[in-house]
Order: structure tokens, then C-alpha cells, then sequence
């Protein structure tokens, strides 16, 4: 089982949270961390769980003023391979049904754009931009 821990931190006299993500062993009732994590804030968003129960695949930051890699984690040795580099500004990633992560989410100021590619062997490419609204307009909710 994956669990996702909220943990009250506190750096430089700046009270914050940070997640993380620890095995619980179901038949002997043990947990365990992930061997080789991060030290950002984001650590616990799982984006992909494989259907046989192989692997599943995290986003996670390095250190405080990185943007999240794409990590798969082999959940019989819990061995992390990091799969998507970070990239600046980007904050969410998202993986399609059988594991291949295809999009990214970039955040700049009020400036967005969205990353795609067609396959894991392909780069991603900038394939929408917008800017985000100071507020929405009626109408705009839905």
C-alpha cells in the first residue's frame, strides 16, 4: 500500500509542508520510504499506477527550488529510475493508461503552456500557450 504522509516543516523561521510517500507491507506491517526521494515539497503525487502491480510512476522535486522529475518505482524492489527530467516551470505531469508520461504543465507569472509528446522515444514540445486570467467572468465557471 502507498501512503502519502503531510509532514509540518520549518526552514529559516518559515513554518511549511511537506509530502511524502512511504510502502506499508500489508502482510508483515512494515513501512519503508522510498530509498532515493527528493527534498522538495512535492513529493507524493502519484501520476500512474501500473495494472499488473508492477511499478508506478511519482512526480517529485529534488530540493526546495526545483521543479518535479518523473520517477518510476519498481514496487517489488522499490528501486526509483528517474524517467522525465525536471523542466523549468513545469509542475504537473501526466502519464496515459499504460504508463508513458505525456504531458507537462508549465506556470511562468500569468503565462501557461502545455508540453506533449506522442511516445516515450519523442521530446516534448510546446503545443498550447494562454495566459491566465486575473478572475473568472461569469460565465466562465464551467
Amino acid at each position: 500500500m502507498i501512503v502519502s504522509l503531510l509532514v509540518p516543516s520549518k526552514l529559516y523561521g518559515i513554518h511549511f509542508y511537506t509530502t511524502r510517500l512511504l510502502i506499508y507491507g500489508v502482510a508483515d506491517g512494515s513501512f519503508r520510504p522510498l530509498p532515493r526521494y527528493g527534498g522538495g515539497l512535492d513529493g507524493d503525487n502519484v501520476i500512474h499506477i501500473d495494472a499488473d502491480g508492477k511499478f508506478f510512476l511519482i512526480t517529485s522535486q529534488r530540493y526546495l527550488d526545483s521543479t518535479p522529475a518523473v520517477w518510476r518505482v519498481e514496487l517489488d524492489t522499490l528501486e526509483m529510475t528517474e524517467i522525465v527530467e525536471a523542466q523549468r516551470n513545469v509542475w504537473s505531469w501526466y502519464a496515459d493508461p499504460e504508463g508513458v508520461v505525456r504531458a507537462g504543465v508549465g506556470i511562468r507569472g500569468k503565462r501557461w503552456w502545455l508540453l506533449y509528446r506522442s511516445s516515450a522515444a519523442d521530446k516534448f514540445e510546446r503545443v498550447v500557450k494562454g495566459r491566465l486570467q486575473d478572475r473568472c467572468r461569469e460565465g466562465d465557471r464551467d
